[in-house]
């Protein structure tokens, strides 16, 4: 069990997260909604490389990867790995609890400046799970009536 409720908040989410990556095969990675939108593949890669952008961010966390995901604009010839994705997510869940569990109520709610503006710690992380949701929708969509172009 968590201590702080917004750890049991982004546990929730990523148990989410799990039942998509679940699905994702060699198959369906690169399943895309229609030619001009993300693949599977690069929707659950940015998800990953989200978590632990923000834990550099909001923890001072030095970002171990190269970021494939994170520019506005995709690049439709990127090839994504089942398992790479898999591991990363997996990294990115545990740093981010773990970051947020050790955190001090004051350190949570201090806002800092960030790329949305002055936010505070707890604001983005409940930012995270909004932004899970919305590219977990779309890569779910992707899998089951997307096609690879």
């Amino acid at each position: 069990m968590y201590t702080n409720p917004i750890s049991q908040f982004l546990a929730d989410s990523h148990a989410i997260v799990e039942k998509t990556l679940a699905k994702l095969t060699n198959e369906n990675i690169n399943n895309r909604i229609s030619e001009n939108t993300a693949s599977v593949g690069f929707l659950m890669q940015h998800i990953a490389e989200v978590h632990l952008s923000f834990n550099r961010l909001l923890f001072g966390e030095p970002i171990d990867f190269t970021p494939r995901t994170l520019r506005t604009e995709f690049e439709p010839n990127v090839v994504f790995d089942v398992d790479e994705i898999k591991n990363m997510q997996q990294k990115g869940i545990e740093k981010i609890i773990r970051n947020t569990e050790a955190a001090t109520d004051e350190m949570l709610n201090t806002e800092m400046k960030t790329f949305i503006g002055d936010k505070t710690p707890m604001y983005i992380l409940f930012y995270l799970i909004h932004h899970n949701s919305y590219h977990l929708g779309q890569a779910e969509l992707a899998i089951k009536k997307g096609k690879s172009y």
